[in-house]
């Protein structure tokens, strides 16, 4: 609810909630074109995805050696990844491999004969690919690490989640992880600004506002807006004269 260019409140499920400030940590386009369809079309966001990832969990048994918390497996060619993703539009053909072991990076519980890692490949962020495409870009990802001596042979894979899966989960982010694609030397100074300019007690705190997607440059994002929100509402000092 905007009055006067200024936020008056929110309508959750019909009913009207008053505030004096509200922080967003949707997604910006999410924002601007489903929440508050009216909101004024300069701050409607432009520019295409960013990339976006296939992700998947799998139930790995321990090997003789204990996997390191995190690992990158490259390609060959390193550069055929930026040329699949970018000018053929499709995941690479040899994936560059992230994978993180959750039990030793992060302490978290597996199971008595296994532990989960977590493996992502980048991928564009179209989400139009059919499930076989998907099923035979997982089946590479388990190559890889199989050749590496990261897997063994016959571990399942539990869970994975597609550029589709990452649209239908997350409103108005087209699939992309990271907000808007960061082409050019300015594109990072044109993504969408913590404190909304033009309309008071708007802030915007997520991976697809300033400064950039990703789970270090998100966090930083919500501590801008929450910076932005403190210093907008404390008491203006008062002025006194001798």
């Amino acid at each position: 609810v905007v009055q006067s260019k200024t936020v008056r409140g929110m309508m959750v499920k019909g009913s009207r909630r008053n505030c004096d400030a509200l922080v967003v940590n949707a997604d910006v386009a999410h924002l601007f074109q489903d929440l508050w369809p009216s909101a004024p079309s300069r701050l409607q966001p432009g520019g295409e995805p960013s990339t976006s990832g296939l992700n998947a969990i799998i139930k790995a048994r321990p090997l003789p050696t204990p996997r390191a918390p995190h690992m990158v497996l490259f390609p060959k060619t390193y550069k055929n990844d930026f040329r699949d993703l970018f000018d053929r539009k499709t995941a690479p053909e040899e994936p560059t491999v992230y994978m993180c072991a959750q039990s030793t990076c992060n302490g978290r519980p597996g199971w008595d004969d296994a532990e989960p890692l977590f493996v992502m490949i980048n991928a564009p962020a179209d989400p139009t690919p059919m499930p076989e495409y998907w099923s035979d870009m997982e089946q590479k990802i388990k190559n890889r690490l199989l050749q590496a001596n990261l897997l063994l042979a016959g571990d399942e894979v539990l869970w994975r989640r597609t550029p589709r899966g990452l649209a239908e989960r997350f409103v108005g982010s087209r699939g992309s992880l990271y907000g808007a694609a960061s082409h050019g030397p300015r594109s990072a100074f044109t993504r969408p600004a913590n404190r909304v300019p033009g309309i008071q007690g708007l802030y915007l705190a997520s991976g697809s506002a300033h400064p950039g997607g990703g789970m270090p440059l998100a966090t930083q994002s919500g501590h801008l807006a929450a910076q932005a929100l403190q210093e907008d509402l404390q008491p203006k000092r008062r002025r006194f004269t001798a």
